[in-house]
This record gives structure tokens, C-alpha cells and sequence, in this order.
């Protein structure tokens, strides 16, 4: 078993019925974690530069209307372009196409003041959990380390500083599941209260997470300078 001396977060609640937390408060909670997840593995929380109630304000107010006006809208049309440079496929491959957004992301200037952060976990669509995963799920991964995947059994999608979701597959996805959205773009943007279609459950915020789970390697897109 591979010994995790390394920047980890796994949230060990679960999801039960109509009875669950805020995005904010799971997201949250994986800071507090029992001392070890394993006989060799060592969690320490990932510092993401914001505290919980910084999350909280900057969900209301002027905060929320600048996210809402500004902030939000960039993100959204970066990662539309994005995915429209990025070679197929899109919807089995959520935590590289994370990754290579993230990386894609953080080398612009936009990127300053506006942190996202890879999250792994579950998305339920019309209250079906798509993929049933729980912390133990998520440390079978590790334990696996990195090997060549098609597919995992997790979500993967990324988290701004607000608490607000940006889902760059599961859109892609629902198709081949048989499902459709409402929502006709090519990324989600969602959070608590504002789609009654979908829910997200983090069970675990790591930015290196494609490096620990996979061998292959992510798609970073170098946009042309205005």
C-alpha cells in the first residue's frame, strides 16, 4: 500500500436521501478528519486559501453580485473554449479534462483571486446518484496508484473560492446514460439553490489528484494573447 505523505482531503459522510448538508458545510468538513484513513496513510488538509467563513460572505451581498457579473461568466467562457480546443473524449475522462482546465486556468493572468480547486466525490442528476461512491471508493483509488483508466468511479469536477461548481463533462456524460439536462451548454456552472437538477457531494479536494489515479497525461491548452 502506498505510503499518502501528501496534501489530502476525504469528507467520510454520506449521502442519505433528501437529508444532506449544504455544498459548503461538506465541503468543509473534510477538514475534520480522524488522525489516519489507513495503517500507512497520512492526511493533512490542503491549504486553498480561503476559511469557511470567507466562503460564506462571499456568497451574499456585493460579493455575490460580483461573482454572479464578473467573475462566474469568465470562468464559464474560458472553459467553454477550452473544451472546444481540447482533442475528444470529454465524457469518461472528468478528472483529466479537471486537470487540464485547472493547469489551463491557472496559467492566465484571470486566474489571480480566483481559485479553483479539483474535487472528487459524487453528482446526483433528478436524485440519482450517477455513481454511488463513497470515501472508501476514493481510497481504493489511491491505494491502486496511478494506472492507464478509461473510466472512474468517481466525479471529478472543480470549485471555486464561493462554493460555486463548474462540471466540464457531466453534461457530455448524461447522453450516453440515456439522460438529457435542461441546460444546453457544454458546462455546468451550478450551486446550492440554483439547479434543482443536480447535486454535488465532495468526498475529496486534491489539485494533484489525475497524477495519483492515472499514468496518462492532461491536455493544457495555451490561449493566444489578446
Amino acid at each position: 500500500m502506498h505510503n499518502y505523505r501528501m496534501l489530502l482531503l476525504v469528507s467520510f459522510h454520506s449521502r442519505l436521501g433528501g437529508n444532506m448538508k449544504s455544498y459548503l458545510d461538506q465541503y468543509f468538513e473534510a477538514f475534520s478528519l480522524p488522525k489516519t484513513v489507513g495503517p500507512t496513510s497520512e492526511v493533512k488538509a490542503l491549504n486553498i486559501g480561503v476559511t469557511k467563513n470567507v466562503a460564506k460572505a462571499l456568497q451574499h451581498g456585493e460579493f455575490r453580485k460580483d461573482y454572479d457579473d464578473k467573475a462566474i461568466p469568465i470562468i464559464k467562457a474560458f472553459a467553454e473554449l477550452y473544451l472546444k480546443h481540447r482533442p475528444a473524449p470529454i465524457a469518461h475522462n472528468c478528472h483529466a479534462v479537471s486537470d487540464g482546465f485547472l493547469k489551463t486556468w491557472e496559467s492566465t493572468q484571470c486566474s489571480q483571486g480566483l481559485p479553483l480547486t479539483i474535487t472528487i466525490g459524487n453528482v446526483w442528476f433528478r436524485n440519482q446518484n450517477i455513481y454511488g461512491a463513497t470515501a472508501q471508493t476514493v481510497l481504493d483509488l489511491l491505494s491502486e496508484g496511478p494506472v492507464a483508466r478509461k473510466k472512474l468511479p468517481v466525479h471529478v469536477w472543480l470549485t471555486l473560492d464561493d462554493m460555486t461548481v463548474f462540471d466540464l463533462t457531466i453534461l457530455a456524460l448524461l447522453p450516453l446514460l440515456g439522460s438529457k439536462s435542461t441546460d444546453q451548454s457544454s458546462v455546468l456552472v451550478w450551486r446550492d439553490g440554483v439547479s434543482n437538477e443536480f447535486s454535488y457531494e465532495p468526498l475529496l479536494i486534491h489539485n494533484g489528484f489525475f497524477g495519483l489515479v492515472d499514468t496518462g497525461r492532461t491536455e493544457v491548452w495555451v490561449a493566444p494573447e489578446s
